[in-house]
């Protein structure tokens, strides 16, 4: 190949990386990455739109021992469930939902599966509601506010120096936006730098 040929190719080749660029900037909407900014002795949450489709490829600051990631599990599916998981590689699984259920795209996951991929990633689950005896909605224990009580005693127990990373399982999206709004300021043993939410 001439001179001319190879400068050709090499203009391709930028115009193919610069559309990769561009391509990456399309508009972000399904995953919250919630990272804490300090101001005085509030600490605000400055919010990061990651699409779904996209998480296997890009380059998320995962896992870190600062991150609390509160999913809602009506809306999951299985195979972004998984990748998700295996990417964050979680320390401590809290599940709060009522009926803890794992049917994702039946009949590929199961809760035996899923109680399998937690223990392949070392990850210890907890069943919350079914530890605390709690069967209606309505129950005022499930407030995050108060749940960050008993979460922080297990919490302590699995992780002493309250290192994550840490995934909160939740009913509905209303459930979720509660948590992720809540726990990041109530759940102790925070690492330092405080908690690095992500809403899923």
């Amino acid at each position: 190949m001439g001179i001319s040929g190879t400068k050709t190719r090499l203009h391709v080749l930028a115009g193919e990386k610069q559309s990769q660029a561009q391509s990456t900037r399309q508009p972000l909407d399904a995953i919250h990455h919630l990272l804490p900014v300090s101001s005085g002795m509030v600490e605000h949450l400055a919010v990061t739109r990651v699409p779904r489709a996209r998480l296997r490829q890009m380059a998320l600051p995962l896992p870190s021992i600062n991150s609390l990631a509160v999913i809602d599990m009506s809306s999951i599916r299985r195979p972004f469930f998984v990748q998700f998981l295996h990417d964050l590689h979680p320390t401590v699984i809290f599940d709060v939902r009522i009926v803890p259920l794992f049917d994702i795209d039946p009949p590929y996951m199961t809760r035996v599966r899923a109680l399998e991929l937690f223990r392949s990633l070392k990850a210890t689950y907890f069943d919350i509601t079914g530890h605390l005896e709690i069967s209606n909605s309505l129950d005022a224990r499930l407030n995050p506010g108060i749940m960050a009580g008993p979460l922080s005693s297990l919490l302590k127990e699995v992780s002493p120096a309250g290192t994550g990373p840490v995934v909160v399982l939740t009913d509905s999206k209303n459930m979720r936006d509660d948590y992720i709004q809540t726990l990041p300021q109530y759940l102790l043993p925070a690492p330092l730098e405080g908690w690095s939410a992500i809403s899923v």
